[in-house]
């Protein structure tokens, strides 16, 4: 089934803001939402890859994919 961009960018956005409660709570359950959103998105995001380089510390950087539609990283 496919998605429209609305329900993606919607999703997108909880999983975000899943993200930030997570991390100031360390609730099991908000984690575990999260880890489903993320396997949607991977399965049904029309994925745009993009490649950057990060910076790890000011003399490394480090050359990583992402999605520019839902943010999901790829190795």
């Amino acid at each position: 089934m496919e998605y429209h961009a609305d329900v993606i960018e919607s999703i997108t956005k909880m999983k975000t803001k899943l993200e930030r409660w997570i991390a100031l709570s360390r609730n099991i359950r908000l984690k575990n939402a999260y880890d489903e959103l993320s396997q949607f998105l991977l399965e049904n995001c029309q994925h745009s890859l993009v490649e950057d380089d990060i910076d790890i510390s000011p003399d490394v950087s480090k050359r990583i994919k992402y999605c520019s539609v839902c943010f999901e990283t790829f190795t």
